[in-house]
């Protein structure tokens, strides 16, 4: 295809050659004259760097680098996006990725279990009763849903008395669930994954849980019972989200974060336990003082 077409298609400008063909998607760095890629590394000066050297047939870049990047000599033909990476990505879902939306073998789905269209279910998946998952739902091998969580009332003697599951598991519409993750149902409030979440693999989450829109839940995450978490949230892989705490709308959580306490929206944390990033960052200042101390003058 020509990249003309593809510009059409993602509504955006071009600098270059509009006729330029592309036959498949390529790295950046190493990507050749027949391949199309993106350019987002997060600093201005390394995109152009990048764009510069990469001998791309067409390569989807930053739409405000515009200006810079027509005083340069550039092989490739560049299409400008306001998201490239999410541009890039529509473009491989259009015309690359081989779409497989089906149940596939090995899976297991219990009663009253409600699936919608276009979902893609992958082996070795085993779905519990009470499950309702929405349209365009991808889950991955060996996932595990709509399953008991670990609850137990506890008696004098210190005997536990198990808590019965009598609630569901809503997975709303686009939510994308990695392989190996467990997802609990509710004991008397549903557990929600919002619309357009992704879950990583290896991931745990508990009963109640209430995941908001377009979060991003990256992998050996565990994220216990009765925990709130805000729309387009990020949290890095290794974290630890404590029970029934709510996490805000657009935060970001750092890799490997103990989360203990409520974080409001919009907040950056990291560290374990997890506190706002100019405190922590305070926090290892004064700590490389101690253990590095200035040598005082004579």
């Amino acid at each position: 295809m020509k990249a003309k077409d593809l510009a059409q298609f993602l509504h955006s400008k071009i600098i270059g050659d509009p006729d330029r063909e592309v036959s498949k998607p390529g790295y950046l760095h190493t990507a050749r004259q027949d391949e199309i890629s993106y350019c987002y590394l997060k600093d201005d000066e390394r995109d152009l760097g990048a764009i510069s050297k990469s001998n791309a047939a067409v390569i989807i870049c930053q739409e405000r680098l515009q200006r810079k990047l027509e005083k340069l000599d550039i092989k490739s033909t560049l299409i400008l996006s306001k998201a490239p990476k999410y541009d890039f990505a529509i473009v491989l879902q259009k015309f690359f990725a081989k779409e497989t939306r089906s149940i596939s073998p090995f899976s297991r789905i219990s009663s009253n279990v409600e699936i919608g269209r276009d979902v893609d279910i992958h082996p070795n998946v085993v779905i519990y009763d009470d499950v309702k998952i929405g349209d365009r739902v991808t889950v991955r091998a060996n996932t595990v849903l709509g399953a008991e969580g670990l609850d137990y009332g506890k008696n004098r003697k210190g005997e536990l008395q198990r808590i019965p599951h009598l609630s569901q598991l809503i997975i709303e519409d686009e939510v994308d669930i990695g392989s190996n993750t467990t997802v609990q149902r509710g004991i008397l409030r549903p557990t929600i994954l919002g619309k357009g979440t992704k879950i990583g693999p290896n991931c745990n989450i508990g009963h109640e849980v209430r995941i908001g829109k377009c979060c991003i839940i990256t992998g050996m995450t565990l994220v216990a019972g009765a925990t709130e978490i805000g729309d387009f949230t990020f949290i890095a892989p290794h974290s630890t989200i404590k029970n029934s705490i709510r996490v805000g709308k657009n935060v970001f959580v750092g890799i490997g974060s103990l989360v203990t306490d409520n974080v409001p929206d919009g907040t950056t944390i990291v560290g374990r336990p997890a506190v706002e990033i100019e405190e922590y960052r305070k926090y290892r200042r004064r700590i490389g003082e101690l253990v590095n101390p200035k040598p005082k003058s004579l």
